[in-house]
């Protein structure tokens, strides 16, 4: 095999081991790693069915090998299978990959010019895959670089649900369904996407609950009180009918929300029924003694 090419200077032999292993996997790649006379743009911007030689590189967390791509020219913004870039290929599972490897090659994506806000064939941003894993490390990282914190996934369309989802509800939604430990990353990507102007009282396409009907449904006051400080709607109605008040079921979170000033629908209708109720008995009793 002939490294001429790869080897000037940034490729060390790690990376070429590295480059052979992911080529083993890409018929394509070893192709152009057996040929005397492959030029360098191919084996960078060459690709198989799956993606570029960046892209295993990085779905395999390859640090130095992606480093080396990126500072020989790699186009990271290049489309693979479903409209995946690069950047969403940095979550993709792997044995091998670590939070520490995973936040470099971000970086190393975004410093070769990794545009943050394109979308997959699914609607989905890296953002969008970075809030629902909760890794607000890299979800710091992509908002630094521009990323629109108040993108759209249209992953529920695609699946025919009608619905549409904006990071800030995936986060809260994620609190719901993650491991308790997991909370505190979690609770740290909303206070990031909170504070870089993500849309606090956007709503849910399907039912209409807003930031904080997903809290209420979540029962995690601390996720209201990021909201609260926000800024959020509190009495907002959703397709129901409801307010996060009315769908609360802990006596925290319903306590939490009476003092910062949200209204109890439900003790204001009972109070309105009751005086209905008495004034009824009242105009009865008027009747009553009049007629005696």
């Amino acid at each position: 095999m002939n490294w001429t090419h790869v080897a000037e200077s940034t490729v060390t032999d790690k990376v070429k081991a590295q480059i052979s292993e992911i080529a083993q996997k890409c018929p394509r790649a070893m192709e152009f790693l057996s040929n005397d006379n492959f030029e360098l743009d191919v084996l960078l911007q060459g690709m198989d069915d799956t993606g570029t030689i960046l892209m295993h590189a990085v779905s395999r967390g390859h640090v130095e090998l992606v480093r080396a791509l990126v500072g020989r020219g790699a186009d990271p913004n290049i489309r693979g299978h479903r409209g995946a870039t690069a950047l969403h290929k940095v979550h993709k599972p792997t044995k091998y990959k670590t939070s520490e490897a995973i936040i470099k090659i971000v970086n190393l994506l975004l410093v070769g010019g990794a545009d943050v806000n394109l979308m997959d064939q699914d609607g989905m941003t890296p953002l969008h895959q970075a809030v629902r894993l909760g890794d607000y490390a890299v979800v710091q990282a992509l908002v630094e670089r521009g990323a629109d914190v108040n993108a759209f996934d249209e992953e529920n369309v695609m699946k025919g649900s009608g619905q549409r989802v904006p990071p800030v509800l995936l986060m809260l939604a994620l609190f719901k369904e993650q491991c308790p430990e997991d909370s505190k990353a979690a609770f740290l990507v909303l206070e990031i996407l909170v504070n870089n102007g993500a849309d606090i009282n956007t709503r849910s396409y399907c039912n209409e609950d807003t930031a904080l009907h997903k809290a209420a449904y979540a029962n995690n006051p601390m996720v209201a009180r990021v909201l609260l400080a926000a800024g959020v709607e509190k009495d907002a109605l959703n397709a129901i009918g409801k307010t996060a008040l009315q769908l609360a079921d802990s006596r925290e979170f319903h306590t939490l929300l009476l003092q910062h000033g949200a209204r109890d629908l439900d003790e204001e209708i009972r109070q309105y029924k009751q005086s209905r109720t008495e004034q009824a008995g009242c105009l009865l009793c008027s009747s009553s003694s009049r007629l005696c």
